[in-house]
C-alpha cells in the first residue's frame, strides 16, 4: 500500500523499487508479522502505455520523469565521447523501462557494437559465470544454488504455435512455471532471416540450440522475452511482484522519495549498525527519516548504491575526506569493479513510416498482436573464442593479458583469464536485428524504401574495469560513472575480430543462395585494416546499460564490499542487493540473474531472523 510519512518504524526498510527491490520487499512482507517500508525516487507509472507496450519501451530511456539520464565522462578510449547511459527512475526501476531496440524508431536512438544487448530478454548465463562466483570466494553461491531461484521467479509459456515454429518446449528441470516473472518467446519473425541466420552460424560451427536456458548459453538460439502471453504486456518488477502484493497492510510504499544517506550508528560493543534512513520527499521538500528495526537493504541499482554507501560514510577514505564525510568504514572496494537487404522482406525498417506505426498501434490495441507486441531480435548467438578466433591469435591475446590491475580487481581479471583459457563460456554476443541500427553517435540515417539487417556485437566478458564514485556531498547530485572504455587493449582486439567473424558470415553459401545482401553499410567497404576497424569501434561503440560490480561480493581482501550473505562489511544489517553486487558479468543478459539474486537475498534475510 502507498503511504505516507506518518508511520516512522518499519521492520525492513528497502532503497529503491526496481528489479530487485521489489523481489525483496514482495518476499519479506509475505509475513504479515513484518512491516516493509520501500523508497522509491520515481512514480509508479505502470500504467501508462511506455511501460507496458513491449514495442514502444524505448521513449522511457529520454523522458525525465521515469529515467535518470547517467553520462559518463569522456572516454579516451572512445575518443573522449560521453556515453548517455540511462536508469530506470520509477517503480520497478529499469525492468520498467529497459530494452531499448526499437528507439530507432520510436525515437532517435541507438546501438550496434556494445558490450551488451538488451531487448526484454530474460535468458540466463552460462554455468560457469555462476559457480565462477564461488570460485572467487562465496560459498553457496553457484549454479545449481540459483537456478532455484531462477525457477522461483518465472513462469515461461510457450504457445503451440511457437512451439511449431521455433522447436522450443519448457523443460520442468530448468524452467519455471508457476513464478511472477512471464518469460515468452517471440510472436512476430522474419522466418527467412532468422532462417538464414542459424544457419550460416551452424555452417561456422555455432550450432542451434532449442534449450539455452539450462546452463549452456553456447549457440544460436530464439530469446525469450518477459512478456506475458495473455495481453501481450512487459513483465516487470512492478507488475509481477509489487502490483499484486500492493493492497498488503504491511508493504509502505513511498514514492518521490530522494534517499541522502543510511543512518548508521555504534552500538555498546562497537558494532556498527544501520538505524533508519534519511530521505527527503521531492514534492514537498520535506526532510524525513524512516527507521529499521531488523535491517536497510540497499536496492539502488550499480550506480546509485555506492553513491549512497559514500554519503553514509563507507567506503574509500580518500573519496570520503574530500568532500567532507566522517568515515564509518573503510571500504576502498565500494563504486569499483551493423548490411541492406532487398525491400521485398519486411523489417522493423517500416516502423520508419508514421502511417505504418500507427497502424501497428491499432493492430496492438485491437488484439495483441503485431510488431509492438513483442521483441525485436528473434535470433542470437553467444560463441566462445575459439568459435570466431584461431589458436594463435588465441594464444596472443591471452599472453597480453595482465591480471595485475591497480585498481584491486587482480582475482576476477585473474578468473576471466581462466574462462579464456578453458573455452567453455561464450565471449561473444551476435544479435541479428532485422532493422538499420548504428549506434547514434555516428549521425548516420536510412535511406527511404530501403531494408536493412544488422548484426549487435558484444563482448561479454570486458577486461576494462571503471568507477562510480561521489563527485559533492549533495545527494542531488549524479555520482561520476567512469566505465574506462576500452581501457584493456584486449577489449578493443577482440571487437576487430567479432567485426571480422561477422563478414565470414556473411560471405556463407546461406546468405549467398538467399541473395538477401546486397551491400555492406555500415563499417563499410573501405574499412578493412585493423587500424581502419579500430577506428570506426571508437566513433561507434556505445553500452546497452547493463552495469554491476560497483559493491561487489568478494572476499574483503580481494576489494569486496559485501559477503556471502550480501551484508556489508563493517556492518551488522545493511546489506546490498542489486546487480552491484555482480563481481563479473554474466554471459546473456543479466535481468534474470538479478532477480535470483534478489529471490535468494530474500531467503538469506528470512532466515537469518528464524
Amino acid at each position: 500500500m502507498s503511504t505516507d510519512a506518518s508511520v516512522q518504524s518499519f521492520d525492513y526498510i528497502v532503497v529503491g523499487a526496481g528489479t530487485a527491490g521489489l523481489v525483496v520487499a514482495s518476499r519479506l512482507s509475505e509475513d504479515v508479522n513484518t512491516t516493509v517500508c520501500i523508497l522509491e525516487r520515481g512514480q509508479n507509472l505502470v500504467e501508462t502505455p511506455e511501460m507496458y507496450i513491449p514495442g514502444l519501451r524505448t521513449r522511457n530511456a529520454f523522458m525525465n520523469d521515469r529515467t535518470e539520464r547517467f553520462n559518463t565522462v569522456p572516454q579516451p578510449g572512445i575518443k573522449n565521447r560521453s556515453i548517455y547511459h540511462p536508469r530506470g527512475k520509477t517503480v520497478g526501476g529499469t525492468s520498467s523501462t529497459n530494452s531499448l531496440i526499437f528507439g530507432r524508431f520510436v525515437q532517435n536512438a541507438l546501438p550496434v557494437l556494445d558490450e551488451k544487448t538488451d531487448d526484454l530478454s530474460n535468458d540466463r548465463g552460462h554455468t560457469d559465470d555462476y559457480d565462477a562466483l564461488e570460485r572467487l570466494g562465496n560459498k553457496g553461491w553457484n549454479w545449481e544454488t540459483l537456478l532455484e531461484y531462477f525457477k522461483k521467479s518465472e513462469s515461461f509459456t510457450v504457445t503451440p504455435e511457437q512451439s511449431e515454429k521455433f522447436g522450443v518446449h519448457p523443460d520442468l528441470k530448468s524452467d519455471g512455471t508457476t513464478g511472477p516473472i512471464s518469460k515468452t518467446l517471440p510472436t512476430w519473425n522474419n522466418p527467412t532471416l532468422d532462417g538464414t541466420f542459424f544457419e550460416a552460424m551452424s555452417s561456422m560451427g555455432i550450432l542451434h540450440t532449442t534449450n539455452p536456458f539450462n546452463g549452456d548459453i553456447s549457440g544460436s538460439w530464439v530469446p525469450s522475452y518477459a512478456i506475458r502471453p495473455t495481453g501481450a504486456v512487459r513483465s516487470s518488477s512492478a507488475t509481477a511482484y509489487y502490483e499484486p502484493n500492493k493492497d498488503r497492510k504491511n508493504l509502505h510504499l513511498f514514492t518521490r522519495a530522494q534517499v541522502t544517506r543510511i543512518i548508521l550508528e555504534r552500538d555498546q560493543s562497537g558494532g556498527l549498525f544501520a538505524k533508519g534512513v534519511q530521505y527527503q520527499e521531492l514534492d514537498s521538500g520535506r526532510r524525513c527519516t524512516v527507521y529499521a528495526k531488523r535491517e536497510v537493504i540497499l536496492c539502488a541499482g550499480a550506480f546509485q548504491t555506492p553513491q549512497i554507501l559514500e554519503l553514509s560514510g563507507i567506503g574509500n577514505p580518500q573519496i570520503l575526506q574530500a568532500y567532507g564525510i566522517e568515515i564509518l568504514v573503510d571500504l576502498p572496494g565500494v563504486g569499483k569493479n551493423l548490411p541492406e537487404i532487398p525491400p521485398h522482406f519486411e523489417t522493423v525498417d517500416v516502423l520508419l513510416d508514421p502511417t505504418t506505426v500507427q497502424a501497428e498501434l491499432d493492430q496492438y490495441h485491437k488484439d495483441r498482436t503485431g510488431l509492438l507486441a513483442t521483441g525485436l531480435s528473434s535470433a542470437m548467438a553467444f560463441i566462445p573464442l575459439s568459435k570466431f578466433i584461431g589458436l594463435e591469435r588465441i594464444k596472443q591475446l591471452i599472453e597480453s593479458i595482465e591480471t595485475q590491475d591497480p585498481d584491486g580487481h587482480d582475482s576476477t581479471l585473474k578468473l576471466q583469464k581462466e574462462q579464456l583459457v578453458e573455452d567453455r563460456v561464450p565471449q561473444l554476443e551476435v544479435a541479428l536485428v532485422p532493422a538499420f541500427f548504428p549506434t547514434f553517435y555516428l549521425g548516420l540515417t536510412p535511406e527511404p524504401g530501403k531494408r536493412y539487417i544488422s548484426f549487435l556485437l558484444g563482448l561479454q566478458h570486458t577486461f576494462s574495469r571503471g568507477t562510480v564514485h561521489i563527485c559533492s556531498p549533495d545527494p542531488f547530485t549524479l555520482p561520476s560513472v567512469n566505465p574506462n572504455t576500452l581501457n584493456h587493449n584486449i577489449d578493443l582486439e577482440i571487437m576487430v575480430d567479432s567485426i571480422k567473424f561477422c563478414r565470414r558470415l556473411l560471405q556463407t553459401p546461406p546468405y549467398e543462395s538467399q541473395d538477401i545482401i546486397v551491400k555492406e553499410v555500415i563499417p563499410g567497404p573501405n574499412v578493412q585494416t585493423d587500424d581502419g576497424i579500430k577506428d570506426f569501434v571508437r566513433d561507434a561503440l556505445d553500452t546497452i546499460y547493463h552495469p554491476i560490480g560497483t559493491a561487489s561480493m568478494l572476499p574483503r581482501e580481494d576489494g569486496g564490499v559485501v559477503d556471502a550473505s550480501l551484508k556489508i562489511y563493517g556492518t551488522m544489517n545493511l546489506r546490498v542487493i542489486d546487480a552491484s553486487v555482480l563481481p563479473v558479468h554474466v554471459t546473456g543478459h543479466p535481468q534474470a540473474t538479478v532477480y535470483a539474486i534478489a529471490e535468494r537475498g530474500s531467503d538469506l534475510i528470512r532466515k537469518a531472523t528464524q
